[in-house]
């Protein structure tokens, strides 16, 4: 009852063929444990995209569904590549095994790397926070050297009209007038307020913000971050190495690559007995279908004939020493 409800969770996990799955005792724990370090993973992405999109969007039900979809994605993209991987019997070294893996789980390296940035934020937050810290001082004090730069030239017109007029007065043997004092600190005021304004502006952003971007190239530009990644990377394709290399999945590609042959075989038998039928009921004449491979219909093998290929200019040879 419980194998049978296994391999019912196999296939739909991973579509493998249930009735080419054959689990005997001494493989239940394996493939047991292959099924639940799996789910594990799923996990795995499900929180780290869920993480990445939340930091980005701030929004819990956009974050889940996002987080959902991208780990359907990388779930369909196991299943693809087991599905297509029949190879593991044939590789005869450790490298070509490697290699053969790196290739067919191209696309879950990338996602893995991606997954990995999004657990760094998290796992590494402290080392984050400080150099975000240095960050966002770096971003404000730049931003109030460019706006002190802004203003310069408008305080600096409003300080030359005030003293023009004081020296206008000064000439015309005219006291200050204090509206002009007034009107003076009138408008200072109203520059310093534009620069708390846009100040307090700026504040509330890199206050609100959370920087994702600049945390996920933070987590990548220490060794210590790109090893995490790597350990990430490599657990990703545990199930990939697992598949390729323990007797179960190997006697279970075995299986897979007997049936579609005999499949083929069977139809292809079907197709030549129906066509010869077919065509001898027309021509009322005994039809034989001619193979020019060894292997139909997989066609890799031809077949050797008898026919001497003649270089050219061995028939004018051949004339000549017949007929003079």
């Amino acid at each position: 009852m419980i194998k049978s409800l296994f391999l019912k969770l196999l296939s739909i996990i991973f579509g493998f063929d249930k009735n080419l799955l054959k689990v005997d005792k001494d493989d239940f724990s394996t493939v047991l444990s292959f099924t639940l370090f799996y789910l594990f993973l799923m996990s795995i992405s499900i929180y780290a995209f869920y993480h990445a999109m939340y930091l980005v969007t701030e929004n819990l039900f956009i974050s889940i569904v996002i987080s959902m979809f991208f780990t359907f994605l990388v779930h369909n993209m196991y299943r693809l590549i087991i599905a297509t991987s029949f190879k593991a019997n044939s590789l005869k070294s450790k490298r070509q095994l490697y290699a053969y893996i790196s290739v067919k789980g191209f696309l879950i390296i990338v996602l893995s790397i991606f997954i990995s940035k999004s657990i760094c934020t998290d796992v590494f937050e402290s080392d984050i926070k400080r150099e975000l810290h240095t960050y966002k001082s770096q971003m404000i004090s730049n931003f109030k050297e460019n706006l002190n730069l802004k203003f310069l030239h408008e305080l600096t017109d409003l300080k030359k009209s005030y003293q023009d007029i004081k020296e206008f007065n000064k000439l015309m043997d005219k006291s200050n007038s204090t509206e002009d004092d007034v009107l003076f600190k009138i408008k200072l005021k109203k520059i310093d307020q534009k620069k708390q304004s846009e100040m307090d502006l700026v504040y509330g952003e890199i206050r609100n913000s959370n920087f994702f971007m600049k945390k996920i190239r933070i987590v990548s530009s220490q060794p210590k971050h790109w090893f995490f990644s790597l350990i990430c990377v490599i657990t990703f394709l545990i199930p990939l190495y697992i598949y390729n290399t323990s007797t179960f999945f190997l006697k279970y590609q075995k299986s897979i690559l007997s049936n579609n042959k005999k499949l083929i075989l069977y139809e292809y038998d079907s197709y030549k007995t129906k066509y010869v039928n077919l065509l001898s009921s027309k021509t009322e004449q005994d039809v034989v279908i001619n193979e020019r491979y060894e292997n139909p219909p997989f066609n890799t093998k031809l077949k050797t004939r008898n026919i001497k290929v003649l270089k050219k200019g061995s028939l004018l040879e051949w004339l000549k020493n017949h007929n003079g």
